[in-house]
């Protein structure tokens, strides 16, 4: 088993929205957790589908991914938020599920 060193390092502008940003109708993204929302989807990088980022194939999302969130699913401390391809949260067990990214936010003043 490899072991990876990652070094954290805190940006002010750049995040990992929360389950509650994903809801929040003032950033733009739909109010409920079930909107099949635009805003959520996303399509993985060339380097993320080499890296085995899950890639969608169907012709409704097509190429869309998915993406974790930095909240929990619930109480459960093995579950975790996460936006499927179509843009709705779900969860998604983090031990089993090699195939969803991070997207981070970057927060810019202009």
């Amino acid at each position: 088993m490899q072991v990876i060193h990652m070094h954290v390092r805190i940006l002010k502008n750049a995040f990992l929205p929360s389950y509650k940003d994903y809801t929040n109708s003032a950033y733009g993204f739909g109010a409920t957790s079930i909107d099949d929302d635009k805003a959520k989807e996303c399509k993985p990088t060339d380097y993320a589908r080499a890296n085995e980022a899950f890639c969608y194939y169907g012709s409704s999302y097509l190429y869309n991914g998915c993406y974790w969130t930095r909240s929990p699913y619930d109480s459960s401390t093995s579950d975790v938020s996460i936006v499927n391809s179509n843009g709705i949260l779900a969860w998604s067990r983090v031990a089993n599920d090699s195939s969803c990214r991070v997207r981070p936010c970057l927060s810019i003043k202009i």
